[in-house]
């Protein structure tokens, strides 16, 4: 790491850049519930 920021090249130069793999989407699945008295 310099005293400048990166530049788009650097991005693509093998010599500093690395390979990632970006986390996984995580999803989450909501159950809405609803409470009925029919006796009243």
């Amino acid at each position: 790491m310099g005293g400048r920021p990166p530049l788009l090249g650097d991005y693509f130069a093998e010599d500093v850049a690395v390979d990632v793999l970006p986390p996984a989407a995580q999803k989450m699945v909501l159950i809405q519930g609803m409470e009925i008295d029919f006796l009243s």
